[in-house]
């Protein structure tokens, strides 16, 4: 009675890391974890304004960006490139049982558009479309799945985002001829962060995959500097990540990536729906490979894995050892458009607020 109860709790605790502890994955995390566009228009375009957004940034409403936009242009002549992606991220988490061992999955596949647009002093401007957007996960005892292409059918509890994100796109810019990063419009659901900065960099990894790496024309590729990402909740751990370039062409840029994970060293009380558990993270470690596009600063193609350990003890004193083993994948789309095509060919997301509730 006591296992099958922590077997359903415990792997829910595990899973509940779900695309938090990702570098480059859905996530929201970070030092805490979602164009001003008249800037980007060509001379003479104008847009609609975006109404209805709550200040504050209610949950369901799309956010525009509040820090000031620099005085951008688009490079004349130049026409958008979009590139057409595939990402997957897969998440299996095991531990032993009386039975045997036990495992409980998650995945998460998106598909999206980027249009890259070349602005003033090297920089760029974003706008990402997603096509489908399709998770699911298996635990005993629960089921959980969700498809952007399933009409009529609203998100299962804690997915809400997921909709949002699919219905709404967001869109960014490079700035500081692309050494950082700033967030234009996003679903409010998907970030609670900074729209500039370090957390603006994270959310925009953790949904393209995208580095910044220096690809300026006549200059040496330099790969990202080493970083650490700070999560608070649900169990507070530091993300370090490191990066080297491994092979540098015209055509692409080859990055290898490592990278660790150190949890604190009290442990930290979970609630779960049949009482709380007391989580240890043991620690992890990652590796991987990007390759990265010049021409527009995206991904070709990744892979990446990742490794965590987790200790978990119930409030009857039952404990149980997890593993929780991570894979990411990005790929060419297969629908992708002709090289060079525009995003008109694709239906741009809706930039009206979401009702809240679906």
């Amino acid at each position: 009675m006591i296992y099958s109860w922590l077997s359903r709790h415990g792997l829910s605790v595990g899973l509940a890391f779900l695309f938090v502890l990702a570098g480059g994955c859905f996530s929201e995390s970070t030092e805490e974890l979602s164009f001003d566009e008249e800037d980007l228009l060509p001379e003479g375009v104008a847009i609609d304004a975006v109404s209805g957004v709550s200040p504050a940034g209610g949950a369901g409403s799309v956010a525009a960006g509040t820090g000031t936009a620099p005085g951008v242009v688009t490079v004349a002549g130049q026409k958008p490139t979009t590139r057409s992606l595939v990402k997957r991220v897969t998440q299996t988490l095991s531990q032993s049982s009386p039975d045997g061992l036990e495992t409980s999955q998650a995945q998460l596949e998106a598909e999206f558009d980027v249009e890259v647009t070349a602005l003033a002093e090297g920089d760029r401007s974003y706008r990402v479309v997603y096509r489908r957007l399709l998770y699911w996960s298996k635990l005993p005892g629960e089921n959980m799945r969700y498809d952007s292409q399933s009409t009529g059918e609203p998100p299962p509890d804690g997915l809400r985002h997921l909709a949002d994100l699919a219905a709404h796109g967001f869109s960014f810019q490079t700035i500081d001829r692309g050494t950082a990063i700033k967030l234009l419009k996003y679903p409010r659901s998907t970030h609670a962060g900074s729209d500039s900065g370090p957390e603006a960099l994270d959310y925009v990894q953790d949904r393209i995959g995208m580095l910044l790496v220096s690809t300026r024309t006549g200059v040496v590729p330099r790969a990202p500097a080493p970083r650490t990402r700070k999560v608070v909740v649900p169990i507070p751990m530091e993300l370090s990540t490191r990066y080297s370039i491994k092979s540098s062409t015209p055509e692409a840029i080859t990055l290898d990536i490592l990278g660790s994970v150190r949890g604190s060293e009290r442990e930290s009380v979970v609630a779960l729906a049949g009482g709380t558990a007391r989580v240890q993270l043991g620690g992890g470690h990652a590796f991987g490979e990007l390759v990265v596009d010049p021409l527009t600063g995206l991904a070709r193609s990744g892979n990446w894995n990742r490794y965590l350990e987790i200790s978990l003890q119930t409030a009857e004193g039952v404990r149980i050892e997890q593993r929780k083993h991570e894979v990411v994948t990005l790929r060419a789309s297969t629908a992708a458009p002709p090289s060079g095509a525009e995003l008109q060919s694709v239906p741009p997301p809706s930039l009206s607020p979401i009702k809240p509730g679906g």
